[in-house]
């Protein structure tokens, strides 16, 4: 089962385990200006990251939705979306 923290657990995260083909450090500030993000981890090893951009009022969208390919077509992408739906 995978544990998911929010934005509230930003600093811990290791960018460079996030989307690797991006530039590490534009990656980490899209994440820390988006308006939500989430975090996936087994076993304390991060598996699956998104982020949401929101004016929280009327409009928002999804961005940057991965789960590590080892962990892919097991379930983590649906358990991650359930806990976007969910906030």
């Amino acid at each position: 089962m995978m544990v998911i923290e929010g934005k509230e657990a930003i600093a811990r995260v290791d960018w460079q385990r996030v989307l690797n083909e991006r530039d590490v450090q534009q990656l980490e500030q899209a994440f820390r200006q988006s308006t939500f993000c989430w975090f996936g981890y087994e076993n304390g090893q991060l598996i699956a990251v998104a982020r949401a951009i929101s004016d929280c009022t009327w409009s928002s969208y999804l961005a940057d939705v991965a789960i590590v390919p080892a962990r892919q077509g097991q379930g983590y992408g649906q358990q991650l979306m359930l806990a976007i739906r969910e906030q």
